[in-house]
């Protein structure tokens, strides 16, 4: 009796278990990446210099049909190959970020004293190697500003895009606004 009601108990569970995984099924969604929902978050940041230092950190939702999303270390073949001098890449980084400063009641690009400086970054693979799969999650990057020579409350937003490894370029997101070098 003790034995039926175990092997009873053992059926009920693995057979529960095998019930509800194989119901999953796997989300569709285009290969071109998709973001949504940005979150800003600033904190400010004491270097040994004693400079205060503004670090935007932004959060938001993506998804991507083949989960190709990402760069690392070993990707600097072309199209991925860091820029040379003079030149410009546009794939080697994958996360495309524009910067605006509120200037009375418009948006004006932050432009910085050097010109061929950008707010473009590489964020790291977020799937395993050769494995073509759909994904979705929250991507996470940050951007610093110094807080010399930037007027007190700057207002700012960004927009923002990301590249997977096939090309594919998302959605343009703008994001709300946010101050930095708050007084």
């Amino acid at each position: 009796m003790r034995s039926s009601l175990l092997f009873i108990w053992l059926f009920l569970m693995f057979g529960s278990g095998f019930l509800a995984t194989s119901c999953y099924q796997k989300p569709e969604f285009p290969n071109a990446p998709f973001i949504s929902n940005p979150v800003l978050t600033s904190t400010v940041v004491r270097d040994c210099t004693l400079v205060n230092t503004d670090v935007v950190r932004i959060n938001m939702n993506f998804q991507d049909g083949d989960g190709n999303l990402g760069l690392d270390a070993t990707d600097i073949n072309p199209p991925f190959n860091a820029p040379t001098t003079g030149q410009t890449n546009f794939y080697y980084t994958n996360f495309k970020l524009k910067v605006f400063r509120k200037v009375g009641n418009t948006f004006e690009p932050f432009i910085l004293p050097d010109t061929s400086f950008n707010y473009n970054q590489r964020f790291p693979r977020l799937d395993e190697k050769d494995r073509v799969s759909p994904i979705q999650g929250t991507l996470s990057n940050r951007v610093s500003f110094s807080q010399i020579g930037i007027a007190p409350n700057t207002i700012l937003k960004f927009r923002i895009q990301i590249l997977d490894r096939s090309l594919n370029l998302s959605n343009e997101l703008e994001t709300d606004t946010i101050s930095i070098n708050r007084r």
